[in-house]
């Protein structure tokens, strides 16, 4: 009933996907940075008023370098998982579709979080976002080994657990964050840089005992 006979027929091309991808997170980046507004100061205004001034802009800045670093490493996910992926689908363009539209939904948290930084309501809107994004990219690599759209390549089967892994375990980290926001706010943002932190460690451990290059 539901079958898409066009599709059925029709090949997309995954750079294509890879390109829609670029784009947003390419919007996005230069979004987030509209937040950090040049203070309404005269232009002779001394050094003292200057510092005052930009001083409440703090966590703006911070949260511009926080989201600026998370979505170039989930752009980097992203683009890593189509050096296995060989072929797309419809199925999976449409959950393609749900991760980039939680992409796109960054500048409004990123602004949740500089505006109110420290509260527990900025810090949910901000992490469960970034949960959303990382489920997901989980569901897209989920996907596509599930329909056999990876390379099946032998060499590469360490290197695609470990992919597995880091990105369950970078969407773990942003879940314990938005978890602790509502109890600890300021803790919240630790945990989920250990969890990763620790994930690191653990994927170079795997790598060096495989004989593997990162």
């Amino acid at each position: 009933m539901f079958k898409d006979h066009l599709l059925s027929r029709v090949s997309i091309p995954k750079h294509r996907l890879e390109a829609l991808a670029d784009g947003v997170f390419a919007i996005v980046v230069t979004l987030i940075v509209l937040e950090i507004k040049v203070p309404d100061l005269p232009r002779d205004a001394s050094i003292d008023a200057l510092r005052h001034a930009l001083r409440p802009l703090a966590p703006v800045f911070f949260s511009f370098f926080i989201t600026f670093v998370i979505s170039a490493s989930f752009w980097f996910l992203h683009q890593l998982s189509f050096h296995w992926i060989q072929r797309i689908d419809r199925a999976l363009v449409f959950i393609n579709f749900g991760f980039l539209m939680f992409v796109s939904l960054l500048p409004f948290s990123t602004g949740m979080f500089g505006h109110f930084m420290g509260t527990s309501i900025g810090q949910m809107f901000y992490f469960g976002n970034a949960t959303a994004i990382g489920v997901f990219l989980n569901l897209h690599w989920m996907y596509a080994r599930r329909a056999g759209l990876l390379s099946d390549a032998p060499e590469t089967a360490t290197e695609q657990h470990l992919f597995a892994q880091r990105i369950g375990m970078i969407t773990l980290a942003f879940f314990a964050a938005f978890a602790l926001s509502s109890i600890a706010p300021a803790a919240a943002g630790f945990v989920a840089m250990v969890v990763i932190v620790v994930q690191r460690i653990r994927e170079k451990r795997v790598l060096k005992a495989s004989g593997a290059h990162a």
